[in-house]
């Protein structure tokens, strides 16, 4: 459901991007092999990133309360499903 919905959203506006992890710009102590983190790795990537054109605020969508806290820890948003599918973002 989920896929469908960022496929859909895709076509529009939204911009979706594959990329690689670089577990280098977790914070220390954080696991560098644990799958979360590589994801997070890859937000603090393009948040980091200062891109003149565009301008980059990644947002991590999650309902996992504990990957949202440590995004929270590394400044990045992050929204639910549900809010992304109810529009309350």
């Amino acid at each position: 459901m989920a896929l469908q919905f960022l496929n859909k959203e895709a076509k529009k506006t939204h911009k979706i991007i594959f990329e690689e992890p670089d577990t280098s710009l977790l914070p220390t102590g954080m696991n560098k092999h644990k799958g979360d983190n590589k994801i997070l790795s890859i937000a603090i990537k393009y948040k980091k990133t200062k891109n003149i054109k565009e301008s980059m605020n990644p947002i991590v969508l999650t309902s996992d309360n504990g990957f949202q806290l440590q995004c929270q820890r590394c400044n990045i948003n992050t929204i639910s499903l549900n809010d992304l599918l109810t529009n309350k973002y």
